[in-house]
């Protein structure tokens, strides 16, 4: 950790970022809150969220897609294991070649599993986010709603997925809270 002017420690990002490099995180990666890794295994830090890219576009059978959640859930458990001060993992997928229903009803699915996967096992309540943006086209925009997500605090819509359009115009937590309820 490197040091500023007055020799205080300059605090770690906020958020790193991991995963296939979807053209929608560009604005991410780029963030001065966030700093980039090669993968789940090779994150340290004081990070508080993980922004995990998913490229799911040649999945085209409910298994194929389930097959690359189930990666995703590995690489949380290690990433829960590396981060002790982690809160938010959000995972961001471009598109399928599913219907979006089907994708959206899988992710939630998995999302809620992974959640509780990680309360049972890793005894650590982790906010997971699945955000399927296949029509994002505005990068800048997605880092703001994946940063205000980052420093919320944990909520009731612990394990989530959510459509692009639905947060578009919207925070997350927002969106989410009244999915939940």
């Amino acid at each position: 950790m490197s040091t500023g002017p007055d020799d205080a420690p300059e605090p770690s990002p906020l958020v790193a970022v991991i995963g296939d490099r979807l053209e929608c995180l560009a604005a991410m990666r780029a963030a001065p809150e966030a700093q980039e890794f090669a993968c789940a295994c090779t994150v340290s830090g004081r990070h508080r969220a993980v922004v995990i890219g998913v490229d799911v576009a040649a999945s085209r059978t409910r298994g194929q897609l389930r097959a690359v959640l189930r990666d995703v859930e590995a690489q949380c458990s290690v990433l829960v294991g590396r981060l002790h001060r982690l809160q938010h993992i959000l995972v961001v997928l471009n598109g399928s070649m599913l219907p979006e229903r089907i994708v959206l009803r899988i992710c939630d699915s998995a999302a809620q599993r992974i959640h509780a996967y990680l309360e049972q096992a890793c005894a650590r309540s982790i906010v997971l986010t699945v955000l399927l943006a296949e029509t994002c086209d505005d990068s800048r925009s997605l880092a703001e709603r994946l940063m205000a997500r980052a420093r919320q605090r944990p909520s009731l819509d612990a394990g989530i997925a959510l459509l692009w359009r639905d947060i578009a115009n919207a925070p997350i937590g927002a969106v989410g809270a009244n999915t939940y309820v």
